[in-house]
């Protein structure tokens, strides 16, 4: 929002109409003058506020209303609006081919089904004295194969999500898909071979993966060059 403001008291009130939205539009409406510190109240179909915010308010009326060249039924981007760039940047930002970064909430279900998969049998084939290069090997295949053909694990797949490299958003390469195994696991590696505590082992993983809550990638994301991304595109023009 805009800086134009004075006191209160300075200016007449003034009233904007707002009969022509949509229930949709008023919440996004509502929320962007919010976040613009600017009072304001709902009566009826007006919105009412001092004068001096006149131009505020009148500046968030267009962009909330701006019509959108794609369809909105596959798009579900609410900080893009046609040619307007956003008020707010958008947290997952499209890549050129139209796809985003996977949701925290999708990489932690993909995650959860791929440690059911092959997390816990050979966490319990390890428990029960199974040759540890067997154990190592299998785990690396189920995670570097699929990565480097195809981009995903089992897990992504079912939540369709892709791992690709970060500047030809292609699938990693074998080396790529290595790398990004290697970084978590190694610390398991290490104690399977010479023994670690398993809550070292823990700690070391979670602190692995805990930039996923800051900025969807990861330190093995970041040491590989990769990123997770939505299978699925999104219609229509991207956002820059």
């Amino acid at each position: 929002m805009s800086g134009r403001r004075k006191s209160d008291g300075e200016s007449p009130p003034c009233s904007i109409d707002i009969s022509h939205l949509r229930g949709e539009q008023r919440q996004l409406l509502s929320s962007l003058l919010r976040a613009g510190e600017v009072p304001f109240g709902i009566v009826r179909n007006e919105v009412i506020a001092a004068g001096s915010f006149a131009d505020e308010i009148q500046d968030a009326l267009d962009w909330v209303t701006k019509p959108s060249p794609i369809d909105e039924s596959e798009f579900d981007d609410p900080e893009f609006r046609g040619d307007l760039p956003p008020l707010v940047k958008p947290s997952r930002p499209s890549l050129p081919d139209g796809r985003r970064p996977a949701t925290r909430c999708r990489r932690f279900n993909a995650g959860l089904i791929d440690q059911v998969l092959v997390g816990v049998p050979t966490g319990l084939a390890a428990h029960a004295k199974a040759a540890t290069w067997m154990v190592i090997m299998v785990h690396m295949f189920y995670f570097v194969g699929p990565a480097a053909m195809f981009g995903w694990s089992i897990g992504k797949l079912v939540v369709r999500t892709r791992v690709v490299d970060l500047e030809n958003h292609r699938s990693p390469n074998w080396w790529r898909a290595i790398v990004r195994w290697l970084v978590p696991y190694a610390v398991v590696i290490v104690g399977l071979t010479v023994g670690l505590p398993g809550d070292v082992m823990g700690l070391v993983i979670a602190f692995v993966y805990l930039p996923i809550m800051l900025d969807l990638r990861g330190w093995h994301d970041r040491a590989a060059h990769t990123l997770v991304v939505e299978a699925r595109r999104s219609s229509g023009p991207v956002a820059t």
